[in-house]
């Protein structure tokens, strides 16, 4: 199943952000890494129009002391969803246990929890991570592969780490 092209709305994230997969309900939540005021969220806006022209485009800034201020944030998309995209899901081709082949495949985003940096369940902290976006529809998959190293680096004398910047980009895609 290849990315699909024909997307009514595509978001592509970049910085110090984490996602996270609710199996349960089927919703991604998007953590906004919120305690450095040295990093802003900005959002652009674009409605494509015909071809590959651009209909209208808007930006909007919002500074980490709004955004630790603000609630989750749940978007969603007018319109019928596909039949084939009603809950929000990372795209995988092929086996979980081998490596990714295909370049979108949403196991190229760095993966915190993996063997690599912490190695164990990460659980949602709420005072760092504010706010979330909630997604109940959508295609995750990676955008852009960047030949980037990232390690853990010691941050505390009780040997925790904590993991150095991502810029993996990655895109959700509402297929409808």
């Amino acid at each position: 199943m290849p990315v699909p092209q024909d997307a009514t709305v595509t978001f592509r994230f970049a910085g110090l952000l984490v996602f996270c997969f609710d199996k349960g309900h089927k919703h991604c939540h998007v953590g906004i890494h919120s305690k450095t005021d040295d990093h802003e969220l900005r959002l652009r806006f674009v409605r494509k129009g015909p071809g590959l022209m651009n209909e209208s485009e808007e930006s909007l800034t919002i500074s980490h002391a709004l955004l630790r201020q603000m609630p989750d944030l749940w978007l969603d998309v007018e319109g019928e969803p596909s039949h084939e995209q009603r809950i929000a899901e990372p795209f995988i081709i092929g086996s979980l246990n081998d490596p990714p082949t295909d370049p979108n495949d949403f196991r190229r985003v760095i993966d915190l929890e993996g063997e690599h940096f912490y190695n164990r369940p990460l659980g949602v902290r709420r005072d760092v991570l504010r706010p979330i976006l909630v997604f109940t529809e959508g295609l995750f998959y990676t955008a852009t592969l960047k030949s980037d190293l990232y390690r853990t680096v010691p941050v505390a004398p009780e040997a925790t780490t904590a993991a150095a910047a991502i810029s993996t980009s990655c895109s959700p895609t509402s297929a409808r």
